[in-house]
């Protein structure tokens, strides 16, 4: 074999080398551009012990602390009494819902839309807040943890239970880079603090 045609040979095998090379590299380069875009696209959502507005329930159950669990039925609460009429007594998440679970106590709800989280409704033992805390308190703690822009503002009306009255009070505060609103409440009866957290809906005016 000539020169000529040995040289030739060595750069075709070069350059087939490199192409293989390209080849082998792509589907790790378009998965990494993949993982970036989905990365982007929950950039700004608020994360609570794991787990975000915009979820499925598989990425859930795998994000969520590992003191919590997903449940779709639980025994029925004390509060709620005891079944009369022989059925199980279990209660139900309902459809599109399931219970966040701390061994054998609740702690909160999620509601899906479309397979996806669309709402979170989390009560103080999701935060492992032990005794009483202040509404206003915890209010504050939100707007310094999650960069709620214009803070939260108290609102506040008059509410009857039977012949009771009371004025029930919360807080309410947008996430304008997440398009989340946060609603805190304490309960009127023992005073324990709940969050709920859902997506603000936009509108298209052009």
């Amino acid at each position: 074999m000539n020169k000529a045609i040995w040289k030739f040979a060595l750069v075709a095998a070069a350059s087939l080398c490199s192409l293989a090379s390209v080849a082998a590299e792509r589907p790790s380069t378009e998965n990494s551009i993949v993982a970036q875009a989905t990365d982007e696209a929950s950039a700004d959502a608020s994360s609570f012990r794991g787990i975000q507005l915009g979820m499925t329930e598989a990425q859930l159950s795998q994000a969520l602390d590992h003191s919590f669990a997903l449940k779709s039925q639980i025994p029925t609460p004390e509060a709620l009494g005891v079944r009369t009429d022989g059925g199980p007594n279990v209660l139900d998440a309902g459809p599109g819902s399931l219970f966040i679970m701390k061994d054998q106590q609740l702690c909160g709800t999620v509601a899906f839309q479309n397979g996806r989280a669309e709402r979170l409704d989390l009560d103080q033992c999701f935060f492992d807040i032990e005794g009483l805390m202040a509404l206003q308190d915890f209010a504050q703690q939100l707007v310094d943890s999650y960069g709620l822009e214009n803070g939260m503002e108290a609102r506040s009306e008059l509410r009857s239970q039977g012949s009771a009255q009371f004025e029930f009070v919360w807080y309410v505060g947008v996430k304008q880079a997440a398009a989340e609103r946060f609603t805190a409440s304490a309960s009127a009866w023992d005073g324990k603090l709940n969050l709920k957290v859902e997506r603000v809906p936009q509108v298209k005016f052009n």
